[in-house]
């Protein structure tokens, strides 16, 4: 970790708009994101980690434009350091009185199709995101506080994993875990909250997993070959 004050102001704004434009966000969500950060400045903000610190400005600036981003796509970091983010974001929100509010679960499922179809290796149909679609609209209608819950990247992570043990596709739940940062055993208890609240049949197998062997930090390319590895072996059988 590197103490922010060791950094000019121009390092850390470039560092923004790297990240930014990596994440492929708008030119008005980055420009947020640098107001955001030479806000905090001027009011003498010194976080010790620069990485978090420009992840909170983002995740700031896109509540604020009303984008849907989670810390975790931001910095692919284990839950303690997703802590930290977290906390930051509170702090920019509390002590800059920024204008934001949490977004419905659907609007984070076009970004979470895309990751999962990533981490996984397989493809997930019009039908599927249709379905994943309409089971967050009726979780809503049926419990309306859905639409302004704290987390609803987790419940977005649960319906998808719904729609995948209904559709019976071979992607588990440290696929999600690792596309998304959402935790197995969250995720497990997001889905059967949803197939509750939808009487959706549930999968007697499914079960809370420990955490896959690879770390959360573990590079794209890196899961790639490893599923491009299983996917040969498979048909070497």
């Amino acid at each position: 970790m590197s103490a922010l004050s060791e950094f000019r102001i121009e390092d850390v704004l470039n560092e923004i708009r790297v990240k930014g434009s990596s994440l492929g966000l708008s030119g008005k969500v980055i420009s947020e994101s640098e107001s955001v950060c030479m806000r905090a400045v001027e009011k003498k903000s010194r976080p010790y980690d620069l990485q978090a610190f420009v992840a909170a400005c983002i995740t700031a600036a896109c509540k604020v434009n009303r984008v849907a981003m989670t810390p975790y796509l931001i910095v692919r970091q284990p839950n303690a350091y997703l802590r930290l983010v977290n906390g930051m974001v509170t702090s920019l929100k509390n002590s800059l009185n920024l204008d934001t509010e949490e977004l419905p679960p659907q609007d984070y499922l076009p970004k979470f199709f895309a990751e999962v179809e990533f981490s996984s290796g397989h493809h997930l149909s019009k039908e599927f995101r249709v379905r994943a679609f309409e089971i967050l609209e009726q979780a809503c209608e049926k419990k309306p506080e859905l639409l302004t819950t704290k987390w609803p990247d987790t419940y977005a992570a649960g319906a998808i994993y719904a729609v995948i043990i209904e559709y019976k596709l071979p992607i588990s739940q440290e696929h999600i875990w690792s596309a998304l940062g959402v935790d197995t055993r969250v995720l497990s208890k997001k889905y059967r909250e949803l197939a509750d609240l939808l009487a959706i049949k549930l999968n007697p197998l499914d079960k809370p997993k420990g955490r896959p062997a690879v770390t959360i930090t573990e590079s794209r390319s890196e899961i790639a070959r490893k599923n491009q590895m299983m996917e040969l072996k498979e048909q070497g059988q």
